[in-house]
């Protein structure tokens, strides 16, 4: 089991400590990570400070949350096509929107290609954000728009002036934008 000791280098409540938590991808000492931080899990920047491999963890497994990704992760290719991750982008002074809740690509990749990554639904870009305010799961959205919706639901998420009510005459109602919002962060 691979194990890391992150120092979260945005938040002043607790740079002066580090926290464990489990690896599932090669990451070095130094290196920047996106992980889930207090009882909302919303995702922050740490900083590598120690990596620990072994049978044994240095911290009760059971307590152990897990890092979401490596620093600015935000683009994933499935059977060709470039999809772009919602998650890992900014929204405030320290936090970071979620990961494996919404891709945009132009062209639908091919499905099996797609499972790994836990989509679960793939909808045309305008039929999107009902979808991606009910699913559970990753939804990917595709076609002519993907990308200027993800662009408009980052802003959301950031709060920019005009967001919501674009995505309000986009055809969005109020409820499916809180619960995009929920999701995302």
């Amino acid at each position: 089991m691979r194990c890391v000791a992150l120092r979260f280098v945005e938040d002043e409540n607790i740079v002066d400590r580090t926290y464990w938590y489990g690896c599932p991808f090669p990451a070095g000492q130094g290196a920047l990570l996106l992980a889930p931080v207090g009882s909302r899990n919303c995702l922050q920047l740490g900083r590598v400070e120690r990596v620990y491999e072994g049978d044994t963890p240095p911290y009760d497994r059971a307590l152990l949350k897990e890092v979401a990704a490596p620093a600015g992760a935000r683009k994933l290719v499935a059977a060709g096509v470039a999809c772009c991750e919602l998650g890992g982008v900014r929204y405030d002074n320290k936090r970071y929107t979620r990961f494996q809740v919404g891709l945009a690509a132009e062209v639908l990749p091919e499905r099996a290609a797609l499972a790994a990554y836990g989509v679960t639904a793939c909808v045309p870009a305008e039929d999107a954000l009902p979808v991606l305010a009910r699913e559970r799961g990753c939804v990917l959205f595709y076609g002519r728009g993907a990308e200027g919706l993800g662009t408009l639901l980052i802003a959301l998420c950031r709060g920019e002036g005009g967001a919501r009510e674009a995505l309000l005459r986009l055809g969005a109602t109020q409820a499916q934008l809180d619960a995009i919002l929920k999701r995302l962060l």
